[in-house]
């Protein structure tokens, strides 16, 4: 069988990415040596109160790689993105149902005069009713929330846009995006296997923060249990070379 080799050097993270995540590799028992030279590029390395806190603009949103710890936090994060109604996938799973975006696409077009009420038909239930007074917001058979959030991507052009991206520090492995956004929560559970296998938690932070190509935005915390905030720190002070 092949045996899996270790690169002794990696040249892909940014400067200031390479000095966060060293922070928290450094506090890793057990780990492969590894030495790590920045790529020639500064980065970027922000905080944000919450989602809504990340960018100025919600026409800014648009392909980011969203980071948690459980599956939990992420449906959270999910909400949140809802309500600024930003067009997202969780771990595959899309949040937009490409029947419903068709139907209501095709419903549109029928209020335009640019097809006939056949086409709209043709999605049987999912309309209550079709007519040429009844926005298709009225006539979609759907709760207010899912209307309203689709009303919501279709006002800000979140559509049109690469989807955000959410994973779990585990799911997100392989990956790399421009702009990571990692959550420091930790369920109890978690908080207590953090300070009994300290060194599975820390890899688990590290595998977070270096999937970014060029900017990291850390959020604040929104649970009683979290990383430690050390490891969050904006203001980076200067480190030996990382080995």
């Amino acid at each position: 069988s092949k045996k899996s080799m270790t690169l002794q050097k990696s040249y892909r993270l940014p400067e200031k990415i390479r000095l966060a995540a060293h922070n928290v590799s450094k506090d890793i028992m057990v780990r492969k040596q590894k030495k790590f030279i920045s790529n020639g590029t500064t980065g970027e390395i922000d905080r944000a109160g919450s989602l809504c806190n990340v960018h100025r603009n919600l026409n800014d949103w648009g392909g980011e790689l969203i980071i948690a710890r459980t599956n939990y936090r992420l449906r959270q994060l999910c909400e949140e993105l809802e309500m600024l109604g930003v067009y997202h996938i969780r771990k595959g799973f899309n949040c937009v149902e490409p029947l419903i975006l068709k139907g209501i696409n095709t419903y549109k077009e029928y209020m335009a005069d640019k097809c006939d009420i056949n086409s709209v038909k043709k999605f049987g239930n999912l309309f209550k009713q079709v007519d040429k007074i009844t926005p298709w917001q009225k006539a979609i058979d759907k709760p207010p929330d899912r209307v309203a959030f689709y009303e919501r991507m279709f006002a800000n052009g979140s559509l049109d846009k690469e989807p955000v991206k959410l994973e779990t520090f585990h799911s997100s492995k392989g990956t790399e995006n421009d702009h990571v956004i990692i959550s420091p929560d930790l369920s109890t559970r978690v908080y207590n296997e953090f300070h009994n296998q300290r060194d599975s938690e820390l890899r688990c932070l590290y595998v977070g923060m270096t999937r970014t190509k060029n900017k990291l935005t850390m959020l604040a915390p929104q649970w009683k249990n979290t990383y430690p905030s050390k490891y969050f720190a904006l203001r980076q002070t200067k480190l030996r070379k990382a080995t």
